[in-house]
């Protein structure tokens, strides 16, 4: 605490205006302000080389091309982006990821964290921070402060001066997350306590990050798993993140960085969740502990008859018989097979055809068949499921179906979580294309409770508790969490366990009130000519009173997109209105907190009413930021609201239909 804040202002006119003076250094902190785009062609890409190599002192012409046109000049899209005056600073992509930053427009070139995730040697040897907590601070636009650092060999290689530009990486992870400027010398470094070391430029998560989401290219906007939502952590040789216990033991504010003090934003009504605890870990498969399974040496003709087992079993329904062989092996005894086991090979069996197979087991008495007349094949006209045969056979194992859908859900967990990052176009690309999938992540809706105020020392005396014998132990009870109904009376009544306020009381169904949980229930509702009561009823403590007093929220998810709305969710609006003479047309607006991108909605409803869709802003006002509609040519406001129901998931219930057009009269 106590810095001054470091961030850009954009100025009236939009251009980025520094706060510190003159010495600052600006960081991308809100949205970009761009005026024009437009590709390069390959003497470009060569130009842009050679200004990185005189720039740089010691770039070879290798790590150059590689930052610039790492897929070959040809491949690679160079884009420069210019923004609005009177800012010079321009701004170079390659294939969507913002590589250099040319801040007068004049060859004042500067690598960007993008560029560094190409050749992490561009810049020497990175800045390591002492732990991965201190990257929670960075990420959220501090400083990089001195006792943040671990040691002098943290820094860079040899002597190094004021102003020098340096990476910031985490230990563990060797790809570097931000960008900075040193404050101090050498001697100055080892000889201070405290006080800034690096000033932040560029870091994940910023205004150029959020630049790069919204590009076409869709670049990779996180290098490898270790990259978090809300902290950087170490990762293992697969690049899969490392959970480290001495990491999680240190508190997030030890040490680090340092925060900013100011005027803060007034709070808006929906805020994205960035916190540890609700932070989503990318699913891996080894998690499910499937990886590395031995394999199971039995013969194929045991395989098989497992498999048929299960099936019989498991799998067949008396309603789907008679059924050809074909189908019953294809669709019921091979997904049954054991996921540790080979693939069901019938000529590697005794039986050598499937015919043979299936008159072997009829006449075990498994199954009941006969040829089918028209395809001389056999079919199954029914099973016996309480076989002699069946008993002592252990169908425990894992299917190979179920080892298939595990897979699914990882891949679809994964293909998530990289689509909630980007936004705009890069999203209704990457809705268009990822991986087939034909409609939007589930939504999911879910009341949740957040403490109030009052409550803060109930909160406080059970932190103190939880952390008695460790200070940095994790708290069972955390006040900046969201709870559930059940859990917020959990709270409560681990409180009155705690002191226990049951032994007193008028009666077993009642709690003596101490100080602090009358405060909880009653400060700021009673009158202060009343006295508070000294016991209340347990169901009272511990329903209307005590969760009377929590705010009401509502917890919105689609894949690994969250969003936090206060109270309930408005309706989103689908409406048609005539313009320009008798031109027809359907406006959505409000879509935006159920997680649709306004460019991926365009996209899908261009797609499903073969229509033209635009994406134009709704009018700002001065409390609130501006929003997106997308216009469609026509009238197809029920068309719409059932593309939003079978793609996106949005209830009926919540979608608020006007049709001007609708019924008789002049209008239609």
């Amino acid at each position: 605490a106590g810095c001054p804040k470091r961030g850009p202002q954009l100025s009236p006119t939009g251009a980025w205006t520094p706060l510190l003076g003159p010495t600052s250094v600006p960081m991308f902190r809100k949205p970009i302000p761009v005026t024009g785009t437009h590709k390069l062609g390959g003497s470009d890409v060569k130009k842009l080389v050679k200004d990185l190599q005189k720039k740089f002192v010691g770039m070879s012409v290798e790590s150059a091309e590689s930052i610039v046109a790492p897929l070959g000049g040809k491949k690679t899209v160079l884009t420069l982006v210019k923004c609005q005056a009177p800012s010079r600073m321009q701004i170079y992509l390659s294939d969507g990821a913002p590589i250099v930053i040319d801040h007068s427009g004049k060859g004042d070139l500067e690598l960007t964290y993008f560029a560094l995730w190409r050749v992490p040697g561009a810049l020497g040897k990175p800045i390591v921070v002492k732990h991965a907590h201190v990257t929670h601070y960075l990420l959220k636009g501090a400083d990089l402060m001195l006792p943040g650092v671990g040691s002098a060999e943290d820094g860079p290689a040899g002597d190094f001066k004021k102003g020098q530009v340096v990476a910031i990486s985490c230990p563990g992870n060797p790809l570097p997350f931000a960008v900075g400027e040193v404050q101090m010398s050498r001697t100055e470094f080892l000889a201070a306590q405290s006080g800034i070391y690096v000033k932040v430029k560029t870091c994940v998560r910023d205004a150029l990050w959020a630049l790069a989401a919204s590009q076409l290219g869709r670049p990779e906007l996180t290098p490898n798993r270790g990259f978090g939502e809300s902290e950087i952590v170490a990762v293992d040789g697969q690049g899969n993140r490392v959970e480290n216990d001495e990491d999680e033991a240190i508190s997030p504010g030890s040490d680090g960085g340092e925060e900013e003090e100011g005027d803060e934003d007034e709070e808006e009504d929906e805020e994205t969740e960035t916190d540890d605890e609700h932070e989503e870990r990318l699913p891996s498969m080894s998690d499910l502990e499937i990886a590395e399974s031995p394999v199971v040496t039995v013969s194929m003709d045991t395989q098989i008859d497992t498999a048929l087992i299960r099936a019989i079993k498991a799998s067949i329904k008396d309603s789907e018989l008679p059924m050809l062989s074909s189908k019953f092996w294809g669709q019921h005894v091979v997904p049954h097979r054991r996921g540790d086991g080979p693939a069901l090979d019938v000529k590697r069996s005794v039986h050598k055809k499937m015919s043979k197979l299936f008159c072997e087991k009829i006449k075990q008495g498994w199954l009941f068949g006969k040829e089918d007349k028209h395809t001389k094949e056999i079919a199954v006209t029914s099973v016996c499921r309480s076989h002699k045969d069946f008993a002592g056979c252990d169908l425990s194992y894992e299917t190979f179906a179920e080892l298939e859908l595990k897979e699914q859900r990882i891949n679809d967990a994964a293909t998530e979580a990289v689509a909630a990052n980007y936004t705009g176009a890069a999203a209704a690309a990457f809705a268009s294309n990822a991986g087939g999938r034909k409609n939007a992540p589930a939504l999911v809706f879910e009341e949740k409770l957040r403490p109030p105020v009052s409550a803060s020392k109930v909160f406080a005396e059970l932190g103190k508790v939880d952390t008695l014998d460790n200070e940095h132990a994790p708290v069972r009870f955390p006040f900046d969490a969201l709870y559930t109904k059940a859990e917020a009376g959990e709270v409560v009544k681990a409180y009155c366990e705690l002191f226990q306020l049951d032994k007193n009381a008028p009666s077993g169904a009642h709690y003596l009130l101490d100080p602090t949980l009358c405060d909880a229930l009653f400060k700021g509702v009673s009158k202060k000519s009343e006295n508070f009561p000294t016991f209340a009823k347990k169901k009272d403590v511990c329903g209307d009173l005590w969760l009377g007093r929590f705010l009401k929220v509502t917890s919105i998810k689609r894949g690994a997109k969250r969003l936090i709305k206060k109270g309930g969710v408005p309706p989103m609006t689908i409406q048609s209105e005539r313009r320009a003479g008798d031109r027809k047309v359907t406006r959505v607006f409000g879509f935006e907190q159920y997680l649709i991108e306004a460019e991926e909605l365009r996209e899908t409803l261009a797609t499903k009413l073969a229509t033209h869709c635009t994406v134009c802003d709704v009018g700002a006002t001065k409390n609130a930021k501006a929003l997106k509609e997308v216009v469609a040519s026509g009238n197809a406001v029920e068309k719409v609201a059932g593309i939003l129901e079978n793609v996106y998931g949005v209830p009926r219930m919540n979608v608020a239909t006007k049709d001007l057009f609708k019924g008789k009269g002049k209008n239609k």
